[in-house]
């Protein structure tokens, strides 16, 4: 199988749709030999040949193939475009070549402030819960794409965007109706008339949310610790070179199977450790909001006034 586009997160959708084939980094393939295997694994074979076993017939290793495929191509982007995906959202402001980048963790608000950006200040989807982070030969920083749904809880949803009905979305359930706050909808933008944005910009501000309605007020800080930011930002850009999110085989019942090994090297830790460096000296703020109105005003003001001081 000689599979190209997988550089860019298109590049999963690209596997299966034959449309989206051509949307960038023609000039990369990796070339994946799969086997027939009862127990599923995988060896590097070199730099751009991966030898992975697994059942073909068995859904808990098809089902998760283009992931396993997208995150075998992570070695790639990293040595050859010093580029590495990473767990977050962003943006792009309306009439401006800046991106924000909006960091934060599980639950933290990222999705939800991202669209309220879009809905209400006009801004451009570049990706949501997975986005490429680049660094060019100076050193700076931008963004490349990512993937482009918002998935969301069905109540945070409903409570704080009345506009999204349940005409308008498709729905993923999650089967145990005991969950009802980890049931989620997924829709994608245009179907609320967002744009997204595939040209490469660079970060115009970092902040790293936390939205809860009951948040004691609503506050954007740059007091934070470093060192603990740096922790974070380190394993998230760890997180799919090592293959922590990608196991071989997930069936039903939460059996992970296989084994997938880690591509990491020092010349791929030294470029990460050069990218958290760098984001740690962007414009970079925390923000606390009630809703994620107020969130995305806050990041908005804020963006504002760094831009007035440049």
């Amino acid at each position: 199988m000689n599979l190209e586009n997988t550089t860019d997160l298109q590049g999963i959708a690209a596997f299966y749709e034959e449309e989206l084939a051509s949307v960038t980094n023609q000039d990369h393939s990796q070339i994946i030999l799969i086997t027939d295997a009862q127990e599923p694994s995988l060896v590097r074979i070199d730099d751009q040949t991966f030898w992975l076993k697994g059942h073909p017939c068995k859904d808990s290793f098809v089902k998760h193939l283009r992931h396993i495929l997208y995150t075998l191509s992570e070695s790639s982007r990293q040595t050859s475009k010093s580029q590495c995906t990473i767990h977050a959202a962003a943006v792009s402001i309306a009439a401006s070549d800046d991106i924000i980048l909006i960091l934060g963790d599980k639950g933290s608000g990222k999705t939800i402030t991202a669209y309220a950006l879009c809905h209400y200040h006009s801004a451009e989807l570049v990706g949501n819960d997975l986005v490429i982070l680049g660094s060019d030969e100076e050193g700076k920083l931008y963004l490349h794409g990512g993937t482009t749904s918002f998935t969301m809880r069905r109540r945070v949803a409903h409570s704080f965007f009345p506009d999204i009905a349940p005409d308008k979305v498709n729905f993923s359930v999650l089967p145990s109706e005991l969950l009802d706050y980890e049931s989620k909808m997924v829709f994608n933008p245009s179907q609320f008339n967002i744009s997204v944005c595939t040209d490469k910009k660079y970060i115009g501000l970092v902040v790293r949310v936390n939205v809860h309605t009951l948040a004691t007020a609503n506050s954007v800080t740059k007091s934070f610790s470093k060192q603990i930011e740096a922790l974070r930002l380190h394993e998230n850009f760890a997180r799919y070179i090592r293959g922590q999110t990608t196991p071989l085989s997930l069936d039903g019942n939460g059996r992970v199977s296989g084994y997938f090994p880690s591509f990491d090297s020092l010349n791929m830790q030294t470029i990460r450790n050069k990218m958290v460096s760098s984001l740690l000296k962007s414009p970079f703020f925390y923000v606390t909001a009630k809703s994620p109105q107020e969130s995305a005003t806050l990041i908005m003001e804020t963006y504002a006034k760094h831009r007035h001081l440049l």
